[in-house]
């Protein structure tokens, strides 16, 4: 009866957030476990640099998932709320992309690296392995996570150069191929027709 009840105040909770869109139930189960999902990022890392022979201090409370979920992507270019509503998890693929974020206090976070995972190839990128990659991710962890308020910040299968931001009922898209940020349904389709 309590998880029916927690579930419904969820509900009520996504919808007054993201008002029009309906997000999928994958979708709102994941921002209810978010935590726990997140608890394995530690160990996911630490296999991926024990696969590639590397070693690297870990912190358990610096990482935040960007998640990445199956969706019906042809709802991109015609209905962004049938795309939001056709999430899926996939545990294969979920945790594809974990920032590592250190937070030395309250008030000062930095941006220290990513794993990230592609064509079932993983590794942990750090500012030594690839520097351009380094600062286009620093300059997005800054302006969306850290100095950003966003709602829900997740990815989509095959689009893995762009994070997707929900905030205030206004879906917008993140190309890390030219650095912009695109809002507002025209444009958002526009690119993504362009991309595909």
């Amino acid at each position: 009866m309590k998880q029916i009840l927690i579930m419904f105040l969820l509900i009520i909770f996504s919808n007054s957030i993201f008002g029009q869109y309906a997000l999928s139930k994958d979708a709102i189960d994941y921002l209810k476990n978010e935590k726990k999902y997140n608890r394995k990022s530690p160990k996911i890392i630490k296999d991926i640099l024990k696969r590639n022979n590397k070693s690297l201090f870990i912190d358990s409370d610096t990482f935040k998932i960007i998640p990445t979920f199956r969706a019906k992507e042809n709802y991109l270019m015609t209905d962004l709320d049938s795309f939001l509503s056709s999430i899926e998890i996939d545990k294969n693929i979920l945790w594809n992309e974990i920032l590592i974020i250190q937070e030395p206090n309250k008030n000062f976070k930095s941006y220290e690296g990513c794993s990230f995972c592609e064509s079932s190839k993983c590794d942990v990128y750090l500012y030594d392995d690839s520097p351009e990659r380094y600062q286009k991710y620093n300059k997005a962890v800054e302006k969306f996570i850290i100095n950003g308020n966003f709602d829900f910040i997740f990815k989509v299968e095959h689009f893995s150069q762009f994070w997707f931001l929900l905030k205030d009922n206004q879906l917008s898209l993140y190309s890390f191929l030219n650095e912009t940020l695109y809002t507002g349904k025209d444009e958002l389709q526009m690119y993504i027709k362009n991309y595909i």
